[in-house]
């Protein structure tokens, strides 16, 4: 993947991707001014914002989305000592007057987004700091995020007419407060991550996401960042169905973001997120991965690859599901502990330089949306 060094717009002056701009930057370098919007053009640009916040005492998950055809604004957290859940989320269609606010353009990173009492602002204190905020009738918080690190950012095209651009930074060191229903849950040796997605997708899409951080046996922050694409039957909340599926043997799939069913799923493998971060310092991208999953979410993850051999044992599963219309997504997000290693450079096999993955903490994520 070829590495873009200097301030790119995705979109030529006609509106359309610009091949120049495919590729991959150690810091957000693209501008996506004029994407294509509306009936017109299918509704088919997707953007928004997500942070999630891991420690020792609660999880947080953030949500901002421009969908288009719609809003959506969702609030989920849990303490993590009770099981207590709070998960809360609105969809408005059509989008209303002001309700959300996503830029396109280069950092210092914002958004904002109001639906109902579901209130959120990431806001950007300085370039490289975000104060995340959120306030309804049973939640508030204010997490302060130090987002000064190397990202994956990545211009992919996903066929004719649709494509992506994302940033990922996962690793993030966190610190503040998480009120929930009263009870008071401060933020402390947490971290964050970063999705921040614009393009234009297909009707339906399925993907799996994943995270991990923490401090390794050196004493040196790890960060990864994995994904892959969900082939396996239609509901991410149910078993993988058996049989063969474009990423390998049953129960397995391969790296990249596709829209299910496409004919192009060989190719989009090939266009990898995954990537290793070493005290804050981008390793990659790196090749694409193979995931086990699971019959049962709450039993072990497995993911492999030339560079990395990796298991997220779980201690917290939740399932997810909105339904509005022309909006539908069922989503697993299964929190655990990983063990493994990564090679620094190279492969596995090469017997050079690698990490322990060891006590990092993080999540894999499947999702299945109608948009």
């Amino acid at each position: 993947m070829r590495e873009i060094t200097a301030p790119t717009a995705l979109l030529s002056p006609t509106g359309a991707l610009d091949p120049a701009a495919l590729g991959f930057s150690r810091r957000p370098l693209h501008t996506v001014d004029g994407l294509p919007r509306g009936l017109f053009h299918g509704w088919r640009t997707k953007c928004w914002d997500r942070w999630v916040v891991v420690t020792p005492e609660v999880l947080v998950g953030l949500t901002v989305a421009d969908l288009d055809l719609g809003a959506l604004v969702r609030i989920m957290a849990v303490d993590r000592a009770t099981g207590h859940e709070i998960d809360q989320s609105a969809v408005r269609i059509p989008t209303p007057r002001d309700a959300v606010d996503l830029p396109t353009g280069l950092p210092p990173f914002f958004a904002r987004g109001t639906l109902g009492e579901l209130s959120l602002r990431f806001d950007a204190a300085a370039e490289d700091r975000t104060v995340l905020r959120a306030e309804t009738a049973r939640v508030s918080l204010v997490i302060e995020v130090d987002a000064a690190v190397e990202s994956l950012s990545t211009a992919l095209s996903l066929g004719p007419g649709r494509y992506r651009y994302s940033v990922n930074r996962p690793g993030l060191p966190a610190t503040g407060l998480v009120v929930l229903d009263g009870q008071d849950l401060p933020v402390e040796h947490g971290w964050a991550a970063l999705q921040r997605t614009r393009g234009r997708f297909p009707r339906r899409t399925r993907h799996l996401w994943s995270c991990g951080a923490g401090v390794g046996r050196t004493g040196e922050r790890i960060a990864l960042v994995l994904s892959g694409p969900d082939t396996v039957g239609t509901d991410p909340t149910r078993p993988a169905q058996r049989g063969t599926t474009s990423g390998g043997p049953a129960g397995a799939v391969g790296s990249g973001h596709v829209a299910a069913g496409s004919s192009a799923d060989a190719a989009l493998e090939a266009q990898q997120e995954n990537a290793l971060f070493r005290a804050g310092r981008l390793l990659g991208p790196r090749s694409g991965v193979t995931w086990s999953i699971p019959e049962d979410p709450d039993q072990p993850w497995k993911v492999s690859g030339d560079w990395i051999e990796a298991t997220l044992r779980p201690w917290h599963t939740r399932a997810a599901a909105d339904s509005t219309g022309l909006v539908r997504e069922r989503l697993t997000q299964t929190f655990g502990t990983w063990s493994g290693h990564a090679a620094v450079e190279g492969s596995l096999a090469e017997g050079g330089e690698s990490v322990d993955l060891d006590g990092l903490t993080g999540w894999v994520e499947r999702s299945d949306r109608h948009w």
